[in-house]
């Protein structure tokens, strides 16, 4: 199925260039063929939650968050404070992500999945711009990646996000799986 997609208003509802979004598009639909469920963690103001949800229409997906801000800042590694992005109104983006296969899980990471521990996933989208967000989510979505299913991470090697690349790295230290750089501050990791 065809959606057409409007990529400015996705812009204007993210904090994501438009350059990484284009590249976010094509990842997607490379993946579609896949089986799974798709997932984000970090929706903040919904952009590129819509943009995974009408790219890989009609799959579930799960948009994490607990729409308070971060909460988990780690002193010494993350450069973002806790409460930062708290600006978000949260019935703004349930009624802005308004699809049949959009599924808000609203709360903290990772307590919000207790209800898909047996899903399987084709695409996972972090967003969560700190050291123990990203941990969380590659603790969760790791195991349940089928394989040649992606996980894309935004502030790659950003220097305001530091715990991001660190929390990578450190993963994947005993793990086959390698760390492609595919935009700026954009990276991806594709299951074996």
């Amino acid at each position: 199925m065809k959606i057409d997609i409007d990529m400015q208003d996705i812009r204007n509802h993210s904090l994501i260039t438009m350059d990484r979004l284009i590249v976010l598009k094509n990842i997607l639909e490379s993946v579609r063929c896949l089986p799974g469920n798709a997932a984000e963690l970090g929706v903040y103001r919904g952009g590129t939650s819509k943009l995974i949800a009408l790219v890989l229409y009609p799959k579930i997906f799960y948009a994490f968050d607990s729409f308070c801000g971060l909460t988990n800042a780690f002193s010494g590694v993350d450069k973002h404070e806790n409460g930062d992005f708290s600006d978000v109104i949260f019935m703004n983006v349930k009624n802005y992500l308004n699809y049949l296969n959009v599924r808000i899980c609203r709360g903290y990471f990772p307590e919000t999945t207790k209800n898909i521990t047996d899903s399987e996933f084709c695409f996972a989208h972090f967003d969560g711009d700190t050291y123990c967000s990203c941990i969380s989510f590659l603790d969760f979505f790791y195991p349940r990646m089928v394989k040649n299913g992606v996980m894309v991470f935004d502030d790659y090697d950003w220097h305001k996000c530091p715990g991001v690349k660190r929390a990578i790295n450190e993963f994947l230290k005993n793990k086959k799986e390698i760390v492609y750089e595919i935009a700026s501050f954009q990276a991806m990791i594709v299951k074996i």
